[in-house]
């Protein structure tokens, strides 16, 4: 009979990345349990492998700038993705809510004050609509002044 305790914490437990709650259970575990013992020892052999063939690799030293060069303008890329889709979901929202407002209103379609109830629910929108327009600008000016000092 094979053990169906999980692997992933035995890994996790060699590398010490375990949850302190998780390390407890583990260690009770492989008290008793032969098979996850052997496991955690296999574990153990191949990590201290990998680490020992690891160092023995000799990286160029531009390799790392090159890296840290990669992962700036992937992170520079994500703000950027980020901030349009924050925006958008801004527009959506707005114009969702101007939508219903609206829509809302003509219920009554015999209502005098139809009209200025439109107009009065433009004008907020509107009003709403520009600060917006204003700081997505101003975002994406930041973003790509970020991009021109990281790549400059």
């Amino acid at each position: 009979m094979s053990c169906k305790f999980d692997k992933e914490l035995l890994y996790s437990f060699d590398d010490k990345t375990i949850e302190p709650l998780e390390k407890i259970f583990v260690e009770e575990h492989i008290k008793y349990c032969t098979d996850c013992q052997k496991d955690l020892k296999l574990i153990t052999i191949i990590n201290e492998n990998i680490k020992d063939e690891l160092s023995s690799i000799k990286f160029p030293d531009k390799l790392s700038i090159i890296s840290q060069l990669a992962l700036e303008n992937c992170v520079a890329e994500m703000e950027e993705t980020t901030t349009r889709f924050k925006i958008q979901n801004i527009i959506k929202t707005c114009s969702g809510i101007n939508k219903v407002i609206i829509e809302s209103s003509v219920v009554y379609k015999h209502n005098p004050y139809n009209n200025f109830i439109k107009n009065k629910i433009d004008d907020t929108f509107e009003y709403f609509k520009t600060p917006i327009k204003h700081m997505v600008k101003n975002k994406l000016n930041e973003i790509n002044i970020f991009k021109k000092l990281k790549l400059g």
